[in-house]
């Protein structure tokens, strides 16, 4: 310890010169004034040693009324061996007070350093208790710490795996701002030496000039202390400080360095995992509010096409692909992609419990695939797809998987950590309660639908059967009644005939054949439409046997021919296939085919086209007559099948109730559509044998 020349001592040495020289000058007796050199003495001992100038004052009072008082003072130091013992006192208090004083002084002036060390420590901590900001934090720390070292430059570097990141540079130093984000490698840099070795590197930037940051960080003729900061025994990042005269060996401000190290390692920390929560926080925020628009759809395609959109939007992924249970087929298929080939993801098929969704499926947890390159279970044509790294998470809802979510990164492999399975499997277990309510939705809708299909179709059956009914309770009371009207003419129309014969083989004058023959003709007439009467009252039950439709078609056309060339009708065949046979009676069918024919041909008076088409639906056999002709109205289309409903003038409207009647009794149906101006359609519906049907 350097030793403090104190004012007591320089009084006391002072005072052994001033009686020494009495001695030498004066002789023996020593004068009465040198006495009161005591008091004086005793009081800067009181002072230096109390620190009280009223208390040396008081002493020193005291000290010289007990000598003035003393009468016998004076003798007693009036030879030199008495004075010599005064001499002896002088020379051993002096030096001892001497170094209490300085010993004294050196402790106050290590407790006031500490003081300050100590608030400079606590003004740091309260600092990073109070701010979460990491940049905020680090700059607080740094302007705490220049009033305990006069730094000139200082920066916080991070360790990222094998490098090291500036984060921060003191306000104030001589460090450009753009330093900031610059990187330098743990091998080749002195932080990094720091932080490897888990201890102080101290020096100058020409001690070890392969280290760039120790020459960027270190003024000229200074030198740089670099302390790592340690975080539950891991070296985190290093604190850098370059300047001159840090105080290198100067054991309390080391030590204080460290705590302040160890204190920013708290802050970074902490500020690591608030901005790891925050993130966290605002991700699940994104997930809740895409859930809600995910949630407010029921249509399972639209779903779908949400969950990929907003997976995309929220989880770490460049591509991805969502693969769902084919029921049919047993097999994974993809039902909605991002950034990938549609041509090729449509080809993707894995069957049940193999590839990457069914290992996913069976085990009912996700997989992690740093390189798609090497694992068997990735389909090719994702490899093809240029994926490198992939995430699988199983969408689980109601206790069932309902969904593969796979999650792809072309960039990089190893592209998927911790986090992003946290937070893809938060996403699918929240997107699959509603991506499986959707689909319940999508098959109630679904089986609503065929319900509603099918009580249409119950309804339609039950109405025609009413009508077919009705119908047929109708023709049946028109045909007795023609049947009673057509026997009742009949017998008249044949006496008639009778006698205009025996008329006409009596001479007659021209002009009476003439009129003869007009009445012949017209009671023809009368007579084919007592036949017709009858024929509908009772159709001829012909044997049905198994035809060819499209033999029965070129006999009508051929039969129809002449007329057809006439009327200027081309005839357009369309067969899907060949027709397969049917249970009928040819002649009768002919005879509805050769109605229909005849009928396009008079609604095309200036010529057209007629399309004949025949195919097989279901469990029937249909043949449709499509012209091109004037078309009707709907009133019209209600009475066609009518008996003697007709709007051709000569038509006695027996025609198409005939055919309608020969259809039915085949088990078939014929029903005309039409639009007026766009001509006509009548198809016809013959059920198939049952071992046709079957």
């Amino acid at each position: 310890m350097r030793r403090h020349q104190s004012l007591a001592t320089f009084v006391l040495y002072g005072s052994l010169l001033s009686i020494l020289a009495f001695l030498v000058l004066s002789r023996p007796p020593i004068p009465y004034y040198a006495l009161l050199l005591v008091p004086i003495s005793l009081a800067a001992l009181l002072y230096e040693l109390v620190g009280s100038t009223l208390v040396a004052l008081i002493a020193m009072l005291g000290v010289a009324m007990a000598i003035a008082l003393d009468p016998d003072a004076g003798r007693r130091a009036t030879t030199l061996a008495e004075a010599w013992p005064i001499l002896l006192v002088y020379l051993a208090v002096g030096p001892v007070v001497g170094w209490l004083t300085a010993r004294e002084r050196e402790r106050e002036r290590e407790l006031v350093s500490a003081a300050a060390r100590l608030h400079v420590v606590q003004e740091i901590t309260q600092a990073i208790n109070s701010s979460l900001e990491l940049e905020q934090t680090l700059q607080t720390v740094m302007a705490e710490t220049r009033r305990l070292i006069p730094f000139e430059r200082a920066a916080v570097l991070l360790r990222e795996g094998e490098l090291l990141r500036v984060v921060a540079v003191g306000e104030g130093s001589r460090v450009s701002i753009d330093t900031v984000d610059e990187l330098f490698p743990v091998a080749g840099s002195a932080a990094g030496q720091a932080i490897l070795r888990k201890r102080e590197w101290r020096g100058g930037p020409d001690e070890v000039p392969g280290y760039p940051d120790s020459r960027q960080f270190t003024p000229p003729n200074g030198s740089c202390l670099i302390v790592p900061l340690l975080f539950n025994g891991s070296a985190t990042g290093a604190f850098v400080l370059g300047g001159r005269g840090l105080g290198l060996r100067t054991g309390a401000r080391l030590t204080s360095l460290r705590q302040i190290a160890d204190q920013m390692a708290i802050a970074i920390e902490n500020a690591r995992l608030y901005a790891a929560e925050r993130r966290w926080s605002e991700q699940l925020a994104a997930i809740g509010e895409a859930c809600q628009e995910i949630a407010a759809s029921s249509d399972l395609q639209r779903t779908l096409s949400l969950v990929m959109r907003k997976a995309t939007e929220t989880l770490p992924m460049d591509a991805g692909a969502l693969f769902t249970l084919d029921p049919g087929t047993n097999a994974y298929r993809v039902a909605i992609s991002h950034n990938l080939s549609p041509e090729r993801v449509a080809r993707i098929s894995v069957a049940f419990e193999e590839g990457v969704p069914g290992w996913v499926v069976k085990n009912r947890r996700a997989l992690f695939i740093p390189d798609t390159r090497h694992d068997e279970r990735v389909h090719p044509t994702i490899v093809a797809e240029g994926i490198m790294s992939l995430l699988a998470v199983p969408m689980i809802a109601h206790g069932k998987v309902v969904g593969v979510l796979n999650l792809f990164c072309r960039a990089d492999t190893d592209a998927f950590d911790e986090d992003a399975l946290r937070l893809g499997q938060v996403f699918a277990d929240q997107a699959a309660v509603f991506l499986e309510n959707a689909r319940l939705v999508d098959e109630l809708r679904q089986a609503a639908t065929e319900l509603e299909f099918r009580i249409e179709e119950r309804t339609r059956q039950l109405q025609e059967a009413q009508a077919q009914m009705l119908h047929s309770e109708k023709m049946a009371a028109v045909g007795r009644l023609a049947a009673s009207v057509a026997h009742e003419v009949n017998n008249p129309l044949q006496a008639i005939a009778l006698h205009l014969q025996l008329i006409a083989d009596e001479g007659l004058s021209l002009e009476s054949q003439q009129q003869m023959e007009i009445v012949q003709d017209e009671l023809s007439h009368i007579a084919n439409i007592v036949l017709q009467l009858l024929d509908f009252q009772r159709p001829k039950e012909g044997k049905r046997t198994l035809q060819r439709v499209s033999v029965l078609l070129d006999e009508v056309l051929a039969l129809a021919d002449k007329q057809l060339q006439q009327a200027n009708v081309a005839v357009i065949r369309k067969d899907d296939g060949e027709p397969p046979q049917v249970m009928v009676d040819g002649d009768q069918l002919k005879q509805v085919f050769l109605n229909l024919i005849l009928n396009a041909v008079e609604a095309m008076p200036g010529g057209g086209d007629l399309c004949i088409r025949t195919w097989v639906r279901g469990r029937h056999l249909t043949i449709s007559f499509q012209d091109s002709g004037l078309g009707m109205e709907a009133d019209v289309q209600a009475q066609l099948f009518e008996p003697f409903f007709s709007t051709k003038h000569t038509g006695t409207g027996l025609g198409l109730a005939v055919s309608h009647e020969i259809v039915c009794n085949h088990g078939g149906t014929l029903r005309a559509s039409s639009m007026l101006g766009h001509g006509a359609t009548f198809t016809i519906q013959l059920p198939l044998p049952q071992e046709l049907s079957a």
